[in-house]
C-alpha cells in the first residue's frame, strides 16, 4: 500500500468515535461506513489521497449520507453515498456471493488464484473500436 493510502486508512482509524454523527441513524451506520471507506482508500489511492484533501469528518459524512433516506436505506446506497461525500462522481459496484458449503467456497478461492481470467469484450474481438 503507497503511503497516501496508509495515512488516509490511519484518518478513518483515528477519527474521534462517532464525532459529528448527530442522530441515530448516522450513529447506526457509523462504524460499517468507516471500514467500508478504509477498505476503499486500501483499493485506490486516488481515493485515499480524497479522504486526505479534505477537512470533512467521518461524522458529517454519516449524517449527510442519512438524511432524507425515509425508514430505509441499501447498504449499497448508504456506501454510494458515503464516498460521493467524499469524491463526488464516483460509482460503487457491490457483488454478493452465496456458497452453498465452506468446501464450496474454498474451492473457489483456490480456482481464482489458480486461473487467470480473461475479460474480453465482443468489440475488441471483432475489431471495432480501433484506429
Amino acid at each position: 500500500m503507497k503511503q497516501v493510502q496508509v495515512k488516509a486508512v490511519e484518518k478513518l482509524q483515528d477519527a474521534k468515535q462517532k464525532e459529528g454523527a448527530n442522530g441515530r441513524y448516522a450513529t447506526a451506520v457509523y462504524e460499517s461506513v468507516r471500514d467500508a471507506l478504509i477498505g476503499f482508500c486500501e483499493q485506490n489511492e486516488e481515493f485515499a489521497d480524497a479522504i486526505l484533501q479534505q477537512d470533512k469528518t467521518l461524522g458529517e459524512c454519516c449524517g449527510t449520507i442519512m438524511q432524507n433516506c425515509g425508514q430505509s436505506i441499501s447498504d449499497v446506497e448508504v456506501y454510494a453515498r458515503a464516498v460521493n461525500f467524499y469524491f463526488p462522481g464516483a460509482k460503487v459496484e457491490m457483488k454478493m456471493t452465496v456458497y452453498m458449503s465452506e468446501f464450496e467456497k474454498e474451492d473457489a478461492a483456490k480456482s481464482q488464484t489458480s486461473a487467470k481470467i480473461l475479460d474480453l469484450k465482443l468489440e475488441d474481438l471483432l475489431g471495432f473500436g480501433r484506429s
